[in-house]
């Protein structure tokens, strides 16, 4: 009984210290983020523009990738090539060649998982890529879903929602491809 509550006196503890380090924080970066703007004369729209995308962000968790991770590299090379293709191996075999190079050579793709394939997180708003933009990479829709919209001389056409699983920019694997949209 007695080393039960001393154990959840210790655990809540922590766990205010780490919400007010947290709180300290995001009110330090709002602050410092506030003078910035005043300092640089943004003007008033662009400023509360600014300020209700960082606010709007800094509440919501960040996902964490592998370089947020120290203790990552602390793995052999062996294993950290084994976690990163666990970890992109869903997202590789909704494409069929990706499927069949997993099927006939899953060591090749091991490899190729830990050389070339890479996170990247999205938030609302951000963009992926633009018109006019040389591709130099392909991207699957991990989670959630993406609007595009390709653009030409003439016209923008109507958004095309990417869901989940979904390929975006492909002909960059096999072609010197620019983006339209």
């Amino acid at each position: 009984g007695f080393l039960f509550g001393s154990m959840l006196i210790s655990v809540l503890s922590a766990a205010m210290v780490d919400l007010q380090m947290t709180k300290k924080d995001k009110v330090g970066k709002m602050r410092t983020l506030r003078q910035y703007l005043s300092d640089s004369k943004a003007t008033q729209k662009v400023t509360l523009l600014v300020i209700k995308q960082v606010q709007q962000r800094l509440s919501v968790r960040a996902t964490l990738q592998e370089h947020d991770v120290p203790a990552l590299h602390l793995l052999s090379h062996a294993l950290r090539l084994q976690l990163r293709f666990d970890t992109t191996r869903p997202y590789l075999q909704c494409h069929p060649l990706f499927r069949l190079w997993i099927e006939l050579d899953s060591a090749c793709m091991q490899r190729v998982c830990y050389e070339a394939v890479s996170a990247r997180i999205l938030r609302t708003k951000d963009e992926l890529f633009g018109p006019g933009q040389i591709a130099d990479a392909a991207f699957v829709a991990a989670r959630g879903k993406l609007s595009y919209v390709a653009e030409s001389f003439i016209a923008a056409t109507c958004p095309t929602e990417v869901g989940s699983g979904r390929w975006i920019s492909e002909a960059a694997l096999w072609a010197e491809w620019t983006h339209v949209g």
